[in-house]
């Protein structure tokens, strides 16, 4: 019985200094207002050779980056119109890669009183795992809030 205690007390007090550092990471995290974004295209296949980052603010750079996708598409996907008055595009490439399995994705958008934050995720087979042979250029498109403000990735 006393032991039983003895483990009941000390898991309690393992699991209250969890929580409590929990809550410390939640205080340090960098402000940062949650922005609402929308994917508008993600493919494996048709980005760029080299990785690149695109903050698009007109419909004719929007119509120049799909036309990088669209090279070797027939029919190519068609540009969406945007209202670049009250939107802005977001393009990551992330450059060829040597077998499918990589991927990009925006994880997240943060805003602050100085910049927009764009987190990036991206992601690469293990060694062991398998995958087509195949060379990729994965790339995401994602339409935000337009602003003035500075445009960070990370």
């Amino acid at each position: 019985m006393k032991k039983a205690l003895v483990f009941v007390g000390l898991v309690l007090v393992a699991l209250a200094c969890g929580s409590t550092k929990q809550e410390i990471t939640t205080q340090n995290r960098a402000p940062g207002q949650p922005v609402d974004y929308k994917i508008l295209l993600k493919d494996n296949y048709g980005g760029t050779d080299a990785p690149e980052n695109r903050i698009i603010t007109t419909q004719k750079e929007l119509e120049n980056a799909y036309a990088v996708i669209n090279r070797m598409r027939r029919p190519g996907i068609s540009v969406p119109e945007v209202d670049f008055t009250k939107k802005a595009v977001v393009a990551v490439f992330m450059g060829q890669q040597s077998s499918g399995g990589n991927s990009v994705e925006i994880e997240k958008v943060e805003e602050t009183d100085k910049n927009i934050t764009v987190h990036i995720k991206k992601s690469h087979p293990g060694k062991d795992d398998m995958t087509t042979m195949a060379i990729t250029q994965p790339f995401v498109f994602v339409e935000l809030p337009a602003t003035d403000k500075e445009v960070i990735f990370k």
